[in-house]
């Protein structure tokens, strides 16, 4: 889905220098804001996370044991998908950290 408004939240720009953490969980939500902003919503064992990258093209995407038929398009191709994804965590109330790599997993 791609929305042509800003995202709602002001999130923290800038290189992601925060610890890095890994997740494992099933994409809620996946929802891409103009010009290439990408917000997802990750159910990690019933608790759920937010993560994001202004530019998803920066983001690394991968798929183990998951067929990827043409180009993984992440704006309408990661919801309802098992995913392992590396972060960087922010400190900003309400949003775990921005995306360094998005793995599909079965």
């Amino acid at each position: 889905l791609m929305r042509t408004l800003k995202p709602p939240l002001d999130y923290p720009g800038g290189p992601p220098m925060g610890a890095k953490h890994t997740v494992t969980g099933v994409v809620k939500e996946a929802t891409c804001y103009y010009p290439a902003t990408l917000v997802l919503t990750l159910d990690a064992g019933g608790k759920d996370l937010v993560l994001y990258r202004h530019d998803f093209f920066q983001v690394k995407y991968a798929a183990e044991g998951v067929k990827i038929r043409g180009g993984l398009h992440p704006c309408s191709d990661l919801a309802g998908k098992h995913a392992r994804i590396a972060y960087a965590a922010v400190t900003m109330t309400g949003v775990a950290g921005q995306m360094l790599t998005v793995t599909l997993v079965k």
